[in-house]
């Protein structure tokens, strides 16, 4: 089990000669199983990719910490913390910059699998062609090529050959196909959920498309963040068909629809502003208040915490509406 308890980051933001923390995630407790999936989406500045990041061990929380089968593996000071964090891979949103330009793809995919000691060393090579064959690549043409001689597609396959090449159990994918052609984005999609489930492992997508995030986790969970702050999570198909945070209504009424009546959301819930608020001056009480259509002045004393809704234990959104005896978020 892969998971996140209290995880706070805060980042030093400099404004002249001083400088004060700005909150980029707070307070999340989420959860992903081996060999399941949970989408993180929200708009851009979330705090979702920070998240990420600290979930693969890239980033070290402020406070908080994040557990592989109850093991820290967030406090540097663990022991066998590599050991650990080597479960979890990262794959980055841009393929490009994430690979070294002056090495081919049979070096960037050797190294890490001879520093570890994955396989024998006579055994590197014949690895790495295995490994850009379960990423649906040829290796006759791939292995010796090096990066700027590959399509953004291919480059994103050969990267996520190097984060299978240590044989994690979890993959954490940061907006993975958001720079790929459209034509490659479903194909790269059925890929990630294909390797998954073929090697078993739990997969944490990342997006700011709610039509990828359903897509992806269609048999998983949701989890919908904004301003640092996750407001509401559940299952997937529960969580698109009854929306009960006013965010998450907002974000799939503006998904658009191809046909007349086949909206995510048959009642358009629009917010009362476009306005996002700034993280170094975040609203006082819930943090979607300033935009919330359903705000009332209560909203603005308190941050609710996420909590069960009626409908169901499994889905929780952070709303104080959720409080008035039968009243629903929306209605």
């Amino acid at each position: 089990m892969l998971a996140c308890n209290q995880l706070v980051k805060r980042f030093a933001v400099r404004r002249g000669w001083r400088s004060h923390p700005v909150t980029a995630v707070n307070q999340v407790n989420l959860q992903v199983a081996d060999a399941k999936v949970l989408c993180i989406v929200g708009e851009s500045g979330c705090g979702k990719t920070t998240l990420g990041k600290m979930l693969a061990g890239v980033l070290a929380p402020t406070e908080g910490r994040v557990t592989l089968d109850e093991v820290d593996i967030s406090d540097r000071r663990t022991a066998n913390r590599e050991k650990h964090a080597l479960k979890v891979q990262l794959v980055h949103q841009d393929p490009f910059s994430t690979l070294n330009p002056v090495h081919t793809i049979g070096e960037e995919l050797s190294l890490p699998l001879a520093h570890h000691q994955i396989v024998p060393k006579p055994q590197i090579r014949e690895e790495c062609e295995r490994l850009l064959t379960l990423t649906g690549l040829n290796p006759k043409t791939v292995l010796d090529k090096y990066p700027h001689e590959l399509s953004g597609g291919q480059r994103q396959r050969a990267v996520l050959a190097r984060a299978l090449s240590v044989r994690p159990r979890y993959l954490v994918a940061d907006e993975a196909v958001s720079m790929v052609d459209v034509s490659s984005r479903l194909i790269l999609l059925d890929l990630f959920l294909e390797i998954a489930a073929t090697q078993k492992l739990g997969l944490v997508f990342v997006t700011h498309d709610f039509g990828v995030a359903r897509y992806v986790g269609y048999e998983g969970a949701i989890a919908v963040m904004y301003l640092g702050r996750v407001v509401e999570q559940g299952p997937t198909e529960q969580v698109i068909h009854h929306p009960c945070h006013p965010y998450t209504q907002v974000l799939l009424s503006s998904i658009p629809a191809l046909q007349a009546g086949h909206d995510f959301m048959p009642q358009k819930v629009l917010p009362r502003s476009f306005e996002v608020p700034s993280l170094e001056h975040l609203p006082p009480g819930c943090v979607f208040e300033p935009r919330c259509p359903f705000a009332s002045p209560a909203c603005a004393q308190s941050q609710p915490a996420l909590k069960a809704t009626e409908a169901t234990n499994v889905q929780q959104a952070a709303c104080i509406l959720l409080d008035v005896p039968g009243r629903k978020v929306g209605g």
